[in-house]
């Protein structure tokens, strides 16, 4: 099953923490959730936005990630990506937040995340 989030990051969303959530069946065995960003940085800026993703299952968090390139999460019982903590992928409502801790001007940063879960 594949899920897709788009959206707009403007200045006025700094510091905030965006939701998205979906739902996980029982039986599901790994995740997969890529998230990608236009312009990663305004024009002839040496410097970046910083952006990054904070997972929860039904019941507690399941890891972060700041400051990484990669915006690619695996999660199944036994592996996760850095950041991130193996176990169970329990059937229930699951979040992925999109962290905006820096947005440049003159900001309007454009989004997809998808999340993909596979038995």
């Amino acid at each position: 099953m594949k899920t897709t989030f788009t959206g707009r990051i403007g200045l006025g969303d700094m510091h905030r923490h965006i939701p998205h959530s979906f739902e996980v069946e029982d039986g599901v065995t790994r995740l997969e959730i890529d998230f990608y960003y236009h312009p990663e940085r305004p024009d002839r800026s040496a410097q970046g936005h910083e952006i990054s993703l904070s997972l929860f299952d039904p019941e507690t968090g399941r890891g972060a990630r700041h400051n990484n390139k990669d915006h690619h999460i695996v999660l199944t019982d036994r592996t996760a990506s850095p950041g991130y903590t193996p176990g169970r992928l329990m059937p229930g409502t699951w979040t992925v937040f999109v962290d905006v801790h820096r947005m440049l001007p003159p900001g309007g940063v454009d989004y997809d995340l998808t999340v993909v879960q596979s038995r």
